[in-house]
Parts: structure tokens; sequence; C-alpha cells
């Protein structure tokens, strides 16, 4: 997969994420689910840009719920500020 697939990939997840948030809390896990992951990209990828939303202030940590996904925190994240985040 190309650096540029790659990007669009974690775009689609970032704007499928923050719209989900709109509704309230939720995990990144759930908020992805259903989207298509190309062949050869680990889940994990995304976790960079979960973490630069938090430090951008555009979302925050408000738990953690229960995960049969080994891989995933389930940390429960909320919007703080969706003016920035390009969730439209």
């Amino acid at each position: 997969m190309s650096n540029q697939n790659r990007r669009l990939v974690i775009l689609a997840a970032r704007r499928r994420f923050l719209r989900r948030l709109q509704d309230g809390p939720t995990t990144f896990t759930d908020a992805i689910r259903g989207l298509s992951l190309p062949d050869g990209v680990d889940g994990r990828v995304f976790g960079a840009m979960v973490a630069q939303l938090h430090r951008d202030r555009i979302i925050r940590p408000v738990g953690y719920v229960p995960s049969a996904n080994r891989c995933c925190h389930s940390r429960l994240w909320e919007l703080v500020d969706d003016s920035i985040g390009g969730a439209k």
C-alpha cells in the first residue's frame, strides 16, 4: 500500500471518529467499526492520529470500557472542540 493510500485511510477513519463523537462519547474502535482496512494495514496505525487529536485538545479521555480486542485500550473519548477537528 502506498503512503498516499495509507493517508487516505487514516483521514477517513479520523472523519468517521469525529462524526461519531458528535453523538457522544465513544471508543475509536467502535467509531470505525465497518471501515474497510486494506490488506497489510494494522489498526494500531491509528494510534498516532488519535494521540494528535488529544494533544490538539479536540478530544479528551473520559474512561475505559471492556473490549474483546486485546490490542486496543478501549479508551472512551469525548469531543471537546469540533470547530477545528474536521468532522464535517
